[in-house]
């Protein structure tokens, strides 16, 4: 069992609490993201509940899972959690497998507090929000790729 910090659970909106993995070819790679997760942080963006890294060796292909204290490119972050402990092992293991020998991946579990507002209000209305789904990139592209130009619209990309 992971170790996990003090906080309060009542404080979390849970509607708003998603799983990201965010993969960089190796270690050294992690510190520009580091710094565009502090500033998420920063702004109150996002609330990263739980964080590790998770590497695969080149060597072996062996996974191993590094707390943010023990990564040199995280120092930023170590104080963003408020829970920790929150991503299970099989959570953890599930993000390793699509990670290439070398590769590096922060899984995190965050809340999206930027989506506060909406929560609020779906809640005052008597609703939720429900969910939510990241689409696959290809998806997006194909879909962009085959839509159909309006008339009046140059189907020209901007240069």
């Amino acid at each position: 069992m992971r170790p996990s910090r003090q906080a309060d659970p009542g404080s979390i909106d849970t509607s708003l609490v998603e799983c990201l993995v965010v993969v960089v070819p190796e270690m050294v790679s992690l510190s520009s993201v580091a710094a565009a997760l502090a500033e998420l942080v920063e702004t109150a963006a996002i609330r990263i509940l739980d964080l590790v890294v998770v590497t695969r060796r080149r060597s072996d292909h062996e996974v191993q899972v590094l707390e943010p204290e023990a990564s040199e490119s995280l120092p930023d972050i170590l104080d963003t959690r408020e829970l920790g402990g929150l991503l299970s092992e099989n959570d953890i293991a599930l993000a390793a497998t699509s990670l290439l020998p070398g590769a590096v991946g922060l899984v995190m579990l965050i809340e999206d507090r930027w989506a506060s507002p909406l929560s609020s209000a779906a809640k005052r209305a008597g609703g939720l929000v429900l969910g939510g789904q990241r689409i696959p990139r290809a998806r997006i592209e194909a879909a962009l790729v085959d839509r159909p130009v309006e008339p009046g619209t140059s189907s020209a990309a901007p240069g």
